[in-house]
């Protein structure tokens, strides 16, 4: 019997979780009754509707973005029905307030998305150089070996990985 590949993720919810696989995404969230809920999200990725998404460098992005995007919609929709979202703020919101609520958290974490670019850029490529060649000045002399450059600088960036996970 051949073995069947299977490409299935998920994403824990407020109360619940969210499974996604190539054709469907399911939410299955603990109601207030203690019943459980299970609904499907819906859509196609953009990457189906434009062809020119789907190049290597730039599926990537474009599903990293789908997918905090649509994390994001499963945690709300899980807030909602769990009745941790506060029912009565959500009651007196217009559809006009839900959408402006909408784009501003989209905007935000547009935001959030390129600073955590950015930090990682300069935690990762731009400080260990900097230290490197801090560490030329110190000692007044060029580090000439390309690899004892290269060993420092990777062991710098494991050293700011683990002090990372150690902070987190």
């Amino acid at each position: 019997m051949a073995n069947k590949y299977t490409s299935i993720g998920g994403q824990a919810l407020i109360e619940g979780i969210m499974m996604k696989s190539t054709e469907k995404t399911a939410l299955a969230v603990r109601l207030p009754d203690k019943s459980i809920d299970i609904s499907y999200l819906n859509g196609e990725s953009i990457r189906q509707k434009y062809k020119i998404l789907a190049i290597p460098i730039v599926r990537g992005v474009v599903g990293f973005v789908e997918s905090m995007v649509q994390g994001y919609k499963a945690l709300s929709i899980s807030a909602e029905k769990s009745g941790f979202a506060d029912e009565e703020n959500e009651k007196e919101k217009t559809e006009e307030d839900k959408k402006k609520e909408s784009r501003l958290m989209s905007v935000i974490m547009a935001i959030g998305g390129v600073l955590g670019v950015l930090l990682a850029v300069v935690l990762f490529m731009y400080l260990p150089r900097l230290c490197v060649d801090g560490i030329e000045w110190l000692i007044k002399d060029e580090i000439t070996s390309k690899v004892l450059r290269s060993l420092i600088e990777q062991g710098l960036k494991l050293a700011i990985f683990v002090g990372y996970v150690m902070l987190v």
